[in-house]
């Protein structure tokens, strides 16, 4: 398998991950599955997907979910996503909530810059 090397800010891409699988954490049942995968796009770009198998987001939600205090849960700030997508935004990149078929739910960034070897 060829390593997927991305150009990022470190610690802004950890905060970002960590939001993400801490969102995936909550959702997933006892046994859940969660997945985080990195894969080239181009020769440029790549894009980084955190799936899970929990009850996914409602597609009238997903819209919704990356604004500052939106939450379904009822503990928690609602905060995590909206600063997902504001270090996403800060890199150049996108983020998508999507359906994971047959149940779950799928974030994929993209757009995401390939460090050069140099």
């Amino acid at each position: 398998m060829e390593s997927v090397v991305i150009e990022a800010d470190e610690q802004l891409l950890r905060q970002a991950l960590f939001n993400l699988v801490l969102n995936a954490i909550q959702a997933v049942p006892p046994q859940g599955v969660i997945r985080i995968r990195a894969s080239r796009r181009s020769n440029e770009e790549a894009f980084i997907e955190i799936s899970d198998n929990g009850p996914g987001v409602p597609a009238e939600n997903r819209s919704e979910i990356f604004k500052p205090y939106f939450t379904t849960h009822t503990e928690g700030t609602g905060l995590g996503l909206s600063v997902v997508q504001q270090i996403v935004l800060a890199h150049g990149w996108e983020i998508q909530c999507l359906a994971n078929e047959p149940s779950g739910a799928l974030f994929r960034i993209s757009h995401v810059k390939l460090k050069i070897k140099e």
